[in-house]
């Protein structure tokens, strides 16, 4: 079955005319978007803040500032960066607080309506991490890491620095201050980094989700507890293995709302709703019913309704829960992705980024009884210009008979019957979906190869999101099982469709994705070029090196390498690298922790060893998500070359095709 990717309603109509004819997208164009991200709609529901980030090149890197849209005016610039973030209103909609990086800390400033110039409300001196705003508007807790001491920075300058692995924390403490006077109190938290939390609604006190531990991979150790704002102990609300996130008071006060993957332990399932009652610690599950996840819940003031974010498919929409029938309707249409939405307190207004195939994210406003969206600005006017592929969802039959969906582009101006050559890409995660999306990076660029006359297909593989947690959970045990199989059948369907010419398959992905593309390689010559970055091609020594590991532990392979050292070794790329053949462009970071360097260095041995034709880049300075201009846009050109060189027309590399 294919869906047509079309718009919501206007979404094209209000994107001026093109000067001249359309053009296929460039690298260079990438560099033009301006993204945004939260947007916050003020109380009252007539202003609209956004994050809006574009390319600097003198920064190298993305600038971020604050937009405002009041009324039927148009958008302007409040802020000017260069990492202006997380704008959140005063109660009173007057002022807005937001996030700043100014002499490289993060701290909190604060704007007041009309007409007010920044004001800098914290001298922290540690980055702020996050901020809320209490019920009154008097005050804001704010979460940092303590300062250091004295004796500790003259330890550091002796080199006296030594410190014991995973026990030597630097702990996130919660600070209140006080919006008028500006003076600053620590609250009681015990040695446990503070991860989140939220005001309650009389202002006495907060819920807080607190950890034993800054590791990432043991974040599921943290706990729920009530904290009392005038500087009293806290009291712990939850006893379990669960990661709670996302908390949200009842309006009355009598609850506490979080999501996770289970009320119990931490499990990779889709995200849910729960309830905990303050005076029974009772743990309820909402919307008990629904397949999907529900996301960044906000509950309203009638104490009855939620609106949230719901992945649903190849799609993100706006949802409203109703608490006493426990049903969940969608509001937003199934056409595209919500990124992220902000609600007055009432939920009557809501403001959202949206996005579909076609069309780069926009500010949108919406109205919710009924729901009805209409756009408020699109800073990208000028990619009507683009000539774009079009884009479809896909559905094939995988080998066991599971249904599998995935989002196909064509190529720019195609001709119906002819054979072009395919790159299939891999999303991360494995938790993660594709979905019906124009915001192109370094990452994905699809339009920018369906400019370049090549198929792309996005398969939403078993072990991601958006399709109920019997396919989340279908990688469990089976990493390189149902999951290779998901994506050779839709290389087959889409081949099948006579679109894509099998002696010209390209497979490229990015983080598991990578792991994923390395896996392929090792399995099947079909594919006569490949990228594989930020990758781990072996799961046993990634153990003394990654920041996580518990999914491979617990969900994807099972146990620890120390007790079965040869099942990590077969279900990694790895342990079959000498069979593979696919010429393989390899690119990393030297800061990745999640991913580490070497993983890819392992693999780009055993594919010279192998006779493989091969290149690793690596990348200075950068972490897992790349953050400088010049490395997104070197990584893809090099991956854009590699493609050209092997699988333009008339490319014969002499591979005997195989498959396992």
């Amino acid at each position: 079955m294919r869906r047509a990717a079309s718009c919501f309603l206007l979404s094209l109509a209000w994107l001026p005319a093109a000067a001249a004819q359309p053009r296929p997208m460039t690298i260079d164009d990438v560099f033009t978007l301006r993204r945004l991200a939260d947007p916050q709609i003020a109380p009252d529901g007539r202003r609209l803040v956004v994050v809006a980030s574009e390319p600097d090149e003198t920064l190298n890197r993305a600038r971020r500032s604050l937009w405002l849209l009041a009324g039927d005016e148009p958008a302007r610039q409040i802020t000017r960066g260069p990492n202006d973030r997380s704008p959140r209103w005063a109660p009173d909609g007057a002022r807005l607080a937001y996030l700043s990086t100014r002499d490289d800390r993060d701290q909190i400033w604060m704007l007041a309506f009309p007409g007010g110039e920044p004001e800098r409300l914290t001298d922290s001196p540690t980055p702020v991490s996050a901020f809320a705003w209490s019920p009154d508007g008097t005050t804001i807790a704010f979460s940092a890491v303590d300062p250091t001491t004295g004796e500790q920075r003259e330890r550091t300058q002796r080199g006296d620095d030594a410190y014991v692995v995973n026990r030597t924390f630097e702990w996130r403490r919660l600070w209140v201050l006080d919006v008028r006077t500006r003076e600053v109190r620590r609250l009681a938290t015990p040695d446990m980094d503070v991860r989140e939390f939220a005001w309650a609604p009389d202002g006495r006190r907060l819920a807080v989700a607190m950890a034993p531990t800054t590791l990432f991979d043991l974040a599921r150790e943290s706990e729920i507890f009530s904290l009392p704002a005038d500087g009293g102990p806290p009291v712990r609300l939850t006893h379990n293995d669960a990661l709670e996130q996302q908390l949200q008071w009842a309006p009355d006060g009598v609850a506490v709302y979080f999501v996770a993957s289970d009320a119990e332990r931490f499990v990779n399932a889709e995200a849910r709703l729960f309830r905990l009652d303050l005076a029974t610690r009772a743990v309820a599950r909402l919307a008990q019913t629904f397949a999907y996840g529900l996301a960044s819940p906000r509950v309203l003031d009638d104490g009855r309704h939620v609106l949230a974010l719901c992945g649903i498919r190849a799609t993100r929409r706006l949802c409203r829960l109703d608490l006493a029938a426990d049903r969940v309707v969608a509001l937003s249409a199934d056409t595209g992705t919500v990124q992220g939405f902000s609600t007055t307190p009432d939920g009557s207004a809501v403001s959202l980024v949206f996005t579909d195939a076609s069309t780069p994210p926009a500010l949108w406003r919406a109205t919710t009884a009924p729901y009805a969206a209409k756009p408020a600005w699109q800073p990208n006017a000028h990619a009507a210009a683009w000539a774009l592929g079009e884009t479809r969802t896909l559905e094939w039959t995988s080998r066991d008979g599971w249904t599998v969906e995935g989002v196909l582009t064509l190529p720019v101006g195609h001709t119906a019957g002819t054979k072009v050559p395919l790159v299939v890409a891999l999303h991360g995660g494995p938790e993660a979906a594709k979905t019906l999306a124009f915001d192109p990076d370094y990452m994905d660029y699809t339009q920018v190869l369906a400019g370049r006359g090549y198929a792309v297909l996005w398969p939403n593989y078993r072990g991601g999101t958006h399709y109920g947690d019997r396919f989340l959970q279908g990688m469990n045990g089976d990493t390189g099982g149902g999951d290779f199989h998901d994506i050779m059948t839709g290389v087959d369907a889409v081949v099948a469709l006579g679109l894509a010419d099998p002696e010209r398959l390209g497979v490229m992905g990015w983080s598991w994705g990578g792991i994923s593309t390395g896996w392929i390689v090792t399995q099947t010559t079909r594919f006569k070029a490949a990228s594989a970055g930020a990758m781990v091609s072996n799961h046993f020594s990634v153990f003394g090196e990654a920041d996580l590991t518990y999914d491979v532990e617990h969900f994807y392979i099972g146990g620890t390498p120390w007790a079965d050292a040869m099942k990590y070794i077969r279900l990694s790329p790895i342990g079959h690298v000498m069979t593979a053949k696919t010429p393989t462009l390899l690119l990393h970071g030297l800061d990745d922790v999640r991913c580490p360097f070497p993983q890819s260095m392992e693999f780009y041995r055993g594919l010279r060893a192998a006779g493989v034709e091969t290149e690793l880049v690596a990348y200075p300075r950068e972490p897992h998500v790349f953050r400088e201009l010049r490395h997104q846009r070197d990584k893809m050109e090099r991956e854009l070359s590699w493609f050209d060189r092997f699988l333009r027309a008339g490319s014969d590399h002499g591979l005997e095709e195989t498959s396992r």
